[in-house]
């Protein structure tokens, strides 16, 4: 017996299997339909559409949230380590305006570590997000 998806308003609301005699208006075969639809997917009368993906859950955003923060943390202490040497070679010998941006990012690094223990201390529950801190 074939398979059919039942389509109420262009969206699939079933998949049933049926004998040919007993299929209703609004029924449509899907037997030989790749990939095959089901439930929640669209259907024009001619093209069937998938639906969208599921939003991702906040867990899912913070864990992306603090992949980026760690990627820039390390990207950040690598950096430092490049500008430590420089200061090991002599302080003294380094341009001042160079001084100044080996300091502005050594302050970048310290604030973007400080931001992923924060988003740490909220993403684990450690801390209430910053809107409900008074």
């Amino acid at each position: 017996m074939p398979n059919y998806a039942i389509v109420t308003d262009g969206t699939v609301t079933n998949v049933v299997v049926a004998d040919p005699s007993a299929a209703q208006p609004g029924w449509a075969a899907i037997d030989g339909t790749t990939p095959t639809p089901g439930i929640g997917w669209a259907y024009d009368g001619t093209t069937w559409t998938p639906p969208a993906p599921p939003a991702p859950t906040a867990q899912q955003q913070a864990q992306a949230t603090l992949a980026g923060i760690a990627a820039q943390l390390a990207a950040d202490i690598a950096q430092l380590a490049v500008d430590l040497a420089s200061v090991q070679a002599g302080w003294s010998t380094v341009a001042a305006d160079d001084q100044t941006a080996i300091l502005g990012r050594i302050l970048a690094g310290l604030g973007t570590a400080m931001t992923a223990v924060a988003n740490h201390a909220v993403f684990t529950g450690a801390l209430p997000p910053p809107e409900q801190q008074t």
